[in-house]
């Protein structure tokens, strides 16, 4: 009996701020959609106004919910620092 790890689908971790989501961002989760389920990991409103000194044009609900509509894509979770946290 063979093992169903193998049937599994990867996962892949695809870490974004999305402060205004454009072709770059679907360019990115197309080809990655190659390589399994992806997860992506967003960055909060917080996080950008903190690292790249403005906030972004669409909050994070709305960035989150664009993103989880997107062909391939399975979840969105919460990126703070290395630290990843399911919403």
């Amino acid at each position: 009996m063979k093992s169903n790890i193998n049937k599994m689908k990867k996962r892949i971790m695809v870490d974004m701020s999305s402060t205004l989501i454009h072709h770059g961002h679907i360019r990115l989760i197309k080809k990655a959609r190659k390589y399994g389920d992806i997860i992506i990991g967003l960055t909060t409103d917080k996080e950008i106004k903190k690292h790249k000194g403005y906030l972004p044009e669409l909050n994070f609900k709305f960035r989150k919910e664009i993103l989880s509509e997107i062909k391939g894509v399975k979840r969105v979770v919460l990126l703070i620092g290395k630290l990843h946290k399911n919403i």
